[in-house]
């Protein structure tokens, strides 16, 4: 029971680390969340929930979780997942440290109507989002299916989309409302959760990966 937790836990963090960078899908959210209401922001965030849902049943159904247990793997989830996962917790920190806070947004902003549609577009073709991936995504998803087979995969994913609709929701409903103030002050705040957990994750990976393979 424990490890599944872990394992939403690791997949909620991980989450969160890619939603509250201020990239392409934050500021097209924001935007139909200030142009069009909570709504909007909310299909915004379940086309590119969808997306990453899409990317997972795409890794199940086409038998890559096989590789996930070779020696190749192991050591690219401790390598690059190791020090994706430290950077990117050092990048967090670091932010949430400088940032004063301030989305840059006004009315009318964006260029895609449909949020849904547009939600779909501004992921697939963010190139930050399969950066994302290919650096903390799948070497973390390896760290589940490592723990729980393919139920840690989904528990994983159960994370990620805990924190898709709770970060993305929350901010929808408080830009919606004009507050981009407070939706900045928040940021902030996950910034600095997440650096930590993060900077502790990436010292863990490299510490259990990368010495079982030396």
């Amino acid at each position: 029971m424990l490890t599944m937790v872990e394992v939403i836990t690791l997949g909620f963090m991980v989450g969160l680390s890619g939603v509250t960078f201020p990239g392409p899908v934050f500021i097209f959210v924001v935007q139909q969340s200030l142009s069009h209401g909570f709504k909007s922001g909310l299909l915004a965030t379940t086309a590119h929930a969808l997306v990453g849902v899409a990317i997972v049943i795409l890794v199940t159904l086409t038998g890559i979780t096989t590789i996930f247990s070779s020696p190749g793997f192991q050591l690219y989830i401790g390598f690059i997942g190791g020090f994706a996962l430290l950077a990117l917790g050092i990048v967090l920190l670091r932010n949430s440290v400088s940032q004063k806070g301030d989305i840059q947004l006004r009315r009318g902003e964006g260029g895609y109507r449909h949020p849904f549609i547009g939600g779909v577009i501004v992921s697939v073709s963010n190139p930050q989002f399969f950066l994302w991936w290919a650096l903390i995504g799948f070497p973390s998803l390896g760290i589940a299916y490592d723990l729980l087979g393919l139920i840690g995969m989904y528990g994983w994913t159960t994370g990620i989309l805990l924190s898709l609709f709770l970060w993305y929701g929350g901010i929808s409903f408080i830009t919606s409302r004009g507050n981009r103030y407070l939706s900045s002050q928040i940021l902030l705040v996950v910034s600095l959760i997440c650096g930590l957990f993060l900077t502790m994750s990436g010292v863990y990976v490299l510490a259990k990966y990368v010495l079982k393979l030396l």
